[in-house]
């Protein structure tokens, strides 16, 4: 029995070295330059656990979906050749691994998702020529990610529901973006906002918010980003109604060098500003309000001469000697009225939004939907394992010439693995 127990254990080691998980993260940490990254913060003390391992412990958790400590640990407890090739140490014929405390330790540091955000920011310059020949288009959404808290929980029905996390805030996203949905079709959650900017279907920039905060204010500080970080511009910019504003258009043609595909809002039909008797106002005079750069418009009542002709309900109304005044806000957007959502060559570049989309299905599998850490920094590292992985899955798709796995990760991995 001692004898097949043996030859098992020999053909097991063989399969899973040469055929399972292990060769897709040879590959994959190929990829990474790792010379980069610092092994230890400080050269005083205790050394503990290097950044690299704990990089690679963190990219196999998000890649394989493993949102608890407890989880990394079962994994790598049974694979020992993966945890060889992490390059963690054996003690009495046991690897040693990281304990929760360790784990928390680095997932809630800003030192450690700097180091993340390095390696990907190497990883994507590298991939940036490659990109650029196929994908001459950004887009740009935002998703909401819950958190960890019985908040959402709509199962409960306490009326004294608390929540660690005090980063998070209440915010509301739609169950659908089809047309027949209305507006009071939504649902309500308590957690964060992540605001991702992509090329194609790979991450550029990401940020992250309280979910309360609107989606509109932050597409040019994600523009800014890439233009100082990869010095990107001139590309066409793909978004929802969401983003719809003035500034917005004027950023991305006047700074960004690029076109706006962006459909307009529902405007609201137009009413005739009317006086206090309920006369209808007539245009006086328009003018430019330096103060504020905006273009305003005076509308007067048109029976009414101060002079010659008072107002009969001067007394009853309190109106002035010189009647009803109006005023209205003008759009002060010089880009905006070009924009035909309905014409085919919008339509052509509106519909390369889609990438967006299908990289959050990829956040939403099993990673980024719902966070357990209790701090907006323990997001700010799964946000930058996310990009890394994305980015580092997409170069070594091209380096072994799938380009049509570029993004569907799980058929490059069985690839590889197979």
């Amino acid at each position: 029995m001692y004898q097949y127990q043996t030859y098992f254990d020999f053909i097991h080691e063989e399969i899973t070295e040469t055929q399972g998980s292990v060769p897709y993260y040879l590959r994959l940490f190929s990829i990474l330059d790792f010379d980069l990254i610092p092994r230890f913060r400080s050269a005083k003390g205790r050394n503990g656990y290097d950044n690299h391992c704990m990089i690679k412990i963190a990219l196999i958790a998000m890649i394989e979906r493993l949102n608890t400590y407890p989880a990394h640990r079962r994994f790598l407890r049974d694979r020992p050749r993966l945890c060889e090739l992490i390059g963690l140490k054996l003690r009495g014929g046991k690897f040693m691994l990281p304990s929760d405390a360790t784990f928390s330790k680095f997932y809630n540091s800003d030192y450690f998702a700097t180091l993340i955000k390095d390696l990907f920011s190497t990883c994507l310059r590298k991939l940036l020529p490659l990109l650029l020949r196929k994908y001459r288009y950004i887009c740009v959404d935002s998703q909401p990610v819950l958190a960890n808290t019985a908040l959402n929980n709509p199962k409960n029905f306490s009326a004294k529901k608390v929540s660690r996390d005090k980063d998070a805030a209440w915010g509301v996203k739609g169950k659908s973006n089809a047309s027949k949905c209305s507006k009071e079709d939504v649902i309500y959650y308590y957690g964060y906002k992540l605001h991702m900017l992509s090329l194609g279907p790979i991450p550029l920039t990401c940020l992250i918010t309280p979910a309360n905060k609107n989606d509109s204010e932050y597409l040019r500080e994600l523009l800014i980003h890439i233009m100082d970080d990869f010095s990107l511009c001139s590309l066409d910019v793909c978004a929802d109604k969401g983003y719809d504003s003035n500034k917005n258009f004027d950023f991305i043609h006047d700074v960004f060098r690029g076109r706006a595909f962006i459909p307009k809002r529902r405007s609201a039909s137009f009413e005739i500003p009317r006086g206090k008797c309920g006369s209808l106002l007539v245009s006086h005079s328009t003018y430019f309000e330096k103060k504020r750069a905006i273009l305003k418009t005076k509308s007067v009542c048109p029976l009414l001469d101060g002079s010659t002709n008072p107002c009969p309900f001067k007394s009853s109304l309190g109106i002035s000697d010189y009647g009803c005044t109006s005023y209205t806000t003008l759009t002060t957007g010089k880009y905006r009225d070009w924009i035909d959502a309905s014409s085919p060559a919008f339509k052509k570049v509106y519909r390369h939004r889609l990438n967006i989309e299908n990289l959050f299905s990829i956040a939403e599998d099993g990673r980024l939907k719902r966070i357990n850490g209790y701090s907006q920094k323990y997001l700010n590292t799964k946000v930058a394992l996310f990009s890394l992985f994305m980015v580092a899955s997409a170069s070594l798709a091209i380096s072994i010439g799938k380009n049509d796995l570029l993004t569907a990760t799980v058929k490059l991995k069985d690839f590889i693995a197979a």
